[in-house]
């Protein structure tokens, strides 16, 4: 779970300005002074007359209706959140195979078989459970799934994660049946959330 936690704190440390303010405020200035009369220009002008690429800025802002994004600058976007879905079916045949591995280990725990068979059995299909989450997780996180409900799913296999990691390290039964059904809860939230965002109409390109 860790390595995955360092890998959003790198990229988050990557994408921090001290001096962000102040290039907003310069961008700003720059589109009420350099293109008061035109009705569309780019993210390239705006940066030559800036001096620092502002592109990302200019996204920003436009999210927020300032200013108005052009068509290009639409379906440029509209082309990163269709590389984002790229991952979608490999993420749901992980969480798929999630499910059925760690079924055989919650049905045990339901009925109480502590068998031997059982315990030699359990701590490698837990060991499994995470090594698959933990692929998941890794292949949304650098498909950038940060917010929304694409957020939701990401904190979902975090949470899994932690869970199956005390399951591991439960130092008793009862504690180990009740990381595993958290973890299993996580899983089945994340993936319903995945399907739900696989359903999402798309919008049609012109």
């Amino acid at each position: 779970m860790y390595d995955i936690l360092v890998m959003c704190l790198l990229r988050a440390i990557n994408k921090w300005d001290p001096y962000y303010t102040d290039k907003v405020r310069k961008v700003v200035n720059a589109i009420d002074i350099k293109f008061p009369s035109r009705k569309q220009f780019t993210a390239f002008q705006l940066s030559s007359e800036l001096g620092f690429n502002g592109t990302s800025i200019v996204r920003m802002l436009a999210h927020r209706g300032f200013p108005e994004p052009t068509a290009a600058a639409r379906g440029s976007s509209a082309a990163g959140k269709e590389s984002s879905m790229k991952s979608l079916p490999e993420v749901v045949a992980l969480l798929q195979c999630t499910q059925e591995t760690l079924e055989p280990v919650l049905a045990s725990l339901h009925q109480q078989d502590y068998s031997e068979l059982f315990l030699s059995v359990a701590p490698g299909l837990t060991q499994k459970g995470y090594i698959l989450v933990q692929r998941a997780l890794r292949r949304i996180v650098q498909q950038g799934w940060y917010a929304g409900r694409r957020g939701r799913v990401s904190k979902c296999l975090i949470d899994a994660l932690g869970s199956l990691q005390q399951t591991m390290h439960a130092a008793d039964l009862a504690e180990a049946t009740w990381q595993a059904v958290a973890a299993a809860e996580y899983v089945r939230q994340a993936l319903a959330d995945c399907h739900a965002i696989g359903a999402r109409p798309r919008r049609r390109q012109f």
